[in-house]
């Protein structure tokens, strides 16, 4: 994929020094987290219908073992890229201890989106479709194959819109450019908005609906 971008489309790595694929995989790594936990979740609730209808059971913490499943194998892939960049000479440097802080943003804005689309299927089956519509775009809409530095000026505060984006460019600040996350402090309060406002949503709506799962299923 990085040949193709590199050589057919003329393609360079936005980085001084580091390269297109190494570019690449580092926003990839993210995104596939993102992609997985975005889809795997939503069906979850209704494929365990037999766990629902136990009435000790917490129904919650179906879809976010898929979230934490996700999880595992996103610190596995992100523990060999680590090892990769290692190999190529990349040192560590302080500004690697921001990938627990992005871990964390990441599995708690995942999770949150895992309660609130789990509970609308029970209901609402079409949102499975619309949901996997809406992450094809997604990857298109967030900066994983082309750089948010070229959002110069008065566009580049829509990508606060997008948290995602927040992540995958923080994944490749952190790793790649030595850079801060919190140097953009308006990208981190637009982050957090809109996780803190998803989260409460989904928690009010899974709470509302969480009785009638199982008359539904």
């Amino acid at each position: 994929l990085s040949l193709g971008l590199e050589y057919g489309m003329g393609m360079k790595s936005p980085i001084e020094g580091v390269s297109l694929h190494t570019w690449l995989v580092c926003g990839l790594l993210p995104w596939l987290f993102i992609s997985e936990s975005l889809s795997t979740p939503v069906q979850s609730i209704v494929q365990h219908a037999y766990l629902v209808k136990k009435m000790r059971f917490n129904v919650s913490l179906i879809p976010l073992s898929k979230v934490t499943s996700g999880l595992f194998t996103h610190l596995m892939l992100l523990g060999l890229f680590i090892l990769f960049l290692l190999s190529t000479g990349k040192r560590p440097t302080l500004h690697w201890m921001q990938l627990p802080y992005l871990i964390l943003c990441s599995t708690l804005l995942l999770s949150a989106l895992g309660w609130l689309t789990s509970a609308v299927y029970v209901f609402a089956r079409d949102i499975g479709q619309v949901l996997n519509l809406t992450t094809t775009l997604l990857i298109w809409l967030t900066p994983v194959f082309w750089s948010a530095e070229k959002m110069n000026g008065e566009y580049s505060s829509l990508l606060y819109l997008n948290p995602f984006a927040y992540i995958v460019e923080g994944y490749r600040q952190c790793l790649l450019m030595e850079r801060w996350v919190f140097t953009d402090t308006g990208a981190s309060l637009a982050f957090w908005a809109v996780t803190v406002t998803v989260l409460v949503l989904s928690m009010l709506v899974f709470r509302r609906l969480n009785n009638h799962f199982a008359d539904v299923i």
